[in-house]
């Protein structure tokens, strides 16, 4: 955690979390500020980016995956995208439903279904799961919904979360 982690009385929670690791001998590690970056600006970097996104309508969806990872090299992202899915696969049958949490434009639930019985697509973004849901898959449901908040009855067999614990705060 960063070295001002459960000093600052707007997140309450951070207190108690370094408390409870006292009392249960977890050693906390905290990392010095690296000047220019901070949390903050990393998430109005990240929402700055899915503004200017969504105003660009003639980039491809591709393009704009895993924030902008390896510059939009799109080899690059394919060979990142196959070896997750191949690291998936082993768990996935025909049978399996698969929740994929923070789904973008279903980068990995596209692939993904084609091992599965259904596949539950969820995001924030309205553009990239109405994008998802025009590609009319049959056993893809996009979701629109933020992470944080989503609440289903049905058990998965699966669930992925590939590159959302960025997008998430402390209390997320």
């Amino acid at each position: 955690v960063g070295e001002d982690y459960g000093k600052d009385h707007q997140f309450p929670n951070q207190a108690l979390t370094v408390e409870y690791c006292k009392k249960n001998n977890i050693k906390i590690i905290k990392t010095e500020r690296t000047n220019g970056i901070s949390s903050s600006s990393i998430k109005k970097n990240v929402s700055k980016f899915w503004k200017s996104r969504k105003k660009e309508k003639s980039k491809p969806i591709e393009s704009s995956t895993m924030l902008g990872s390896y510059g939009g090299d799109k080899q690059k992202l394919e060979a990142e995208t196959k070896e997750e899915v191949n690291f998936i696969k082993p768990y996935l049958n025909k049978y399996s439903d698969v929740l994929d949490l923070g789904s973008g434009y279903g980068r990995l639930s596209i692939p993904m279904a084609k091992y599965s019985n259904k596949v539950c697509a969820v995001d924030f973004s309205k553009s990239l799961t109405e994008d998802l849901q025009e590609k009319n898959i049959i056993n893809i449901s996009a979701k629109r919904c933020d992470v944080v908040d989503f609440n289903y009855e049905k058990k998965f067999d699966a669930i992925v979360m590939s590159g959302l614990f960025p997008c998430l705060d402390d209390e997320q």
